[in-house]
């Protein structure tokens, strides 16, 4: 049977308590995916990259966690 893995653990890095806060404040649902996901299901450790998918306005969740970061980073938007 394979290892049950304890989720918690990975998202103990604050962003996550960050991310969490834009979200709730814009009621946007929003999902960690990609190699950060895979990396920790696989035993590779903690990633320091997080790909965020957002079921609403992912641009403006974006400006929120720049908002409550402390150093208030830019948010630039590729138009395809």
């Amino acid at each position: 049977m394979p290892e049950v893995k304890n989720y918690k653990e990975a998202l103990q890095n604050p962003i996550f308590d960050t991310l969490s806060i834009a979200a709730k404040t814009l009621h946007v649902e929003c999902y960690v995916i990609g190699g950060f996901v895979r990396d920790f299901l696989l035993d590779r450790g903690i990633p320091k990259d997080i790909d965020v998918v957002a079921i609403g306005n992912g641009i403006a969740l974006a400006n929120e966690v720049s908002k409550l970061l402390p150093k208030k980073p830019k948010v630039t938007v590729f138009k395809t």
